[in-house]
């Protein structure tokens, strides 16, 4: 029987089908040859590998303070923190920030059960409040003043206490005191600005009732005047969770009206 040059083997099925197999298992080694040496390179495609996409965010779930028309400058978020800053380095300055705005605002904070981290700058944000990690992060920009910051804070506890404490209920009674149309939907949605919405009054109404005028930006409704403040104080039970409530209502002054 003839033989086949260059190959060296029999013309017959069995011999054919061994060439096949043979070529499969070199163009297999070669694949694998090539991917060993691309290394990093191509790991992204291996199996297992491939960052999932991650899911649609609650509305419920991230609340957030922005500036103006961005993201509120305050947020909630749900689980993870949606930033990519690193946690600022604890200075010397840095802890006595800390101190200074934590000693500006009177209220049991540790009672809502969430941690508080002083973070670096994020475009568009300057805190969040995530929900499911139970954490709110202040994103500390150079140049802004402890009361400033404070506020921000004071926005996020409000958030963090109207998930914690408000139902459906409550939450139809804060229309009503705030003259808001009970229909407007609670929540504004993911990473959205929430100035414009019943939750973001209630955090921006909570912030001022504990820290007075001076940054409040609620599209919702006017700031509280001084008739109104012993009662939302009383909603919001600041007078009971607080301390000094004395001196936090008479620093609201004729600027609340505004």
């Amino acid at each position: 029987m003839p033989v086949i040059p260059d190959l060296g083997i029999l013309p017959c099925r069995a011999g054919i089908t061994h060439l096949i197999y043979r070529k499969r298992s070199l163009h297999i080694s070669l694949l694998l040859v090539g991917l060993l040496l691309a290394g990093p390179r191509l790991s992204a495609f291996a199996p297992g590998r491939v960052k999932p996409k991650p899911a649609a965010g609650d509305a419920r779930a991230m609340r957030a303070r922005t500036e103006v028309e961005v993201p509120s400058e305050t947020a909630a978020v749900g689980g993870a923190s949606l930033s990519s800053v690193k946690e600022a380095r604890e200075t010397v300055l840095q802890q006595r920030r800390d101190a200074e705005v934590f000693a500006m605002i009177r209220f049991c904070r540790e009672r809502l059960g969430y941690d508080i981290a002083f973070l670096g700058p994020r475009v568009g944000y300057r805190a969040m409040t995530l929900t499911n990690s139970r954490r709110i992060e202040i994103y500390m920009r150079p140049g802004d003043s402890a009361r400033l910051q404070a506020y921000d804070l004071a926005h996020e506890l409000g958030h963090a206490f109207d998930l914690e404490h408000n139902n459906a209920e409550r939450r139809r009674r804060w229309r009503e005191l705030r003259g808001i149309p009970l229909s407007t939907p609670w929540f504004a949605c993911n990473r959205c600005p929430d100035y414009g919405t019943p939750a973001g009054d209630f955090a921006e109404t909570f912030a001022f009732l504990l820290l007075g005028p001076g940054n409040y930006r609620s599209t919702m409704a006017l700031p509280p005047t001084r008739e109104q403040v012993q009662e939302l104080a009383a909603f919001c039970q600041t007078e009971r969770m607080g301390e000094n409530r004395g001196e936090v209502i008479t620093g609201t002054g004729d600027e609340a009206a505004r």
